[in-house]
């Protein structure tokens, strides 16, 4: 199914994955997770390359 329609592929890998990560910054640090979260809460890809220590005070 993953392979015939991309956001069934990252709900798939996000099912798989939740339970196993254990922070915040540990999920954002994992490409498809992030994108997962990005996709599933409309935010902007651009959000990416602000800094990162601005983004974890933030959260």
């Amino acid at each position: 199914m993953g392979e015939q329609n991309g956001g069934a592929r990252l709900t798939l890998y996000f099912m798989r994955q939740a339970s196993s990560s254990t922070t915040t910054m540990g999920q954002l640090a994992d490409k498809e997770f992030l994108k997962f979260v990005q996709t599933t809460l409309n935010i902007p890809t651009e959000t990416s390359k602000a800094d990162l220590d601005l983004q974890d005070a933030k959260s």
